[in-house]
């Protein structure tokens, strides 16, 4: 799948080298975080394609300024349910 995949993000992990020197020898990721996972490396591949997008500063500038589509951003994202999945033998499972 990651063969086939646009832009392939790595988000880094304490421990074994084995799995990252794999992806990167075998040219795997476009971008492996500087951060890692659990320490918000998320926030930076989010922010890697604000960059990409060319949106970044925008963004950041309409945070700063709380302005209306910050406001309106925030009220979507607060109506989002989140759950947690977990793959069981088969298929997921809410949990």
């Amino acid at each position: 799948m990651v063969k086939e995949g646009g832009l392939r993000f790595l988000i880094s992990r304490t421990g074994p080298l084995a799995f990252r020197d794999y992806i990167v020898k075998n040219h795997l990721a476009d971008y492996i975080t500087a951060s890692y996972g659990g320490q918000n490396a998320l926030r930076e591949v989010a922010e890697m394609l604000m960059v990409l997008k060319g949106s970044f500063e925008r963004v950041i500038d309409e945070r700063t300024r709380f302005s209306d589509s910050y406001k309106a951003y925030l009220a979507a994202r607060d109506e989002v349910t989140l759950s947690t999945m977990k793959w069981d033998k088969d298929t997921f499972k809410k949990y």
